[in-house]
């Protein structure tokens, strides 16, 4: 999870985050990264950025058996948290999508079903 705290913007530029949140230009994104530990390479095979969303803290990103991308912002500015499903595409299309306002969600998980040879 990328939350973009620490993004670089030039010193003249109009998005200076020593003001007061949120600030427009402040966004998260989520990163898949291919790791060859072999080869010490990192190679980024999936990036969407959350637009609109600064998630200013937290959060987890989850490769999902379908082959879509499963990602948590826990702590969304103003507040609240989002979950989404996404296709693993160059354009990402939202499977479904989960808003809470006022609560956190630290971290979210797929569980197959809390009821015994029932499967979601």
């Amino acid at each position: 999870m990328d939350n973009g705290d620490d993004r670089l913007y030039p010193a003249k530029s109009t998005c200076n985050p020593q003001g007061t949140l949120p600030f427009s230009c402040l966004y998260s994104t989520v990163p898949i990264f291919r790791i060859d530990e072999n080869a010490k390479t990192a190679t980024l095979i999936f990036h969407q950025k959350a637009t609109g969303l600064y998630n200013a803290w937290g959060g987890n990103i989850d490769s999902l058996a379908n082959g879509d991308v499963e990602y948590d912002l826990c702590g969304v500015i103003p507040t609240g948290s989002v979950v989404r499903e996404v296709t693993m595409e160059k354009d990402p299309k939202t499977v479904w999508s989960l808003t809470i306002g006022a609560n956190y969600f630290y971290r979210a998980f797929r569980i197959p079903s809390l009821y015994p040879g029932v499967q979601w």
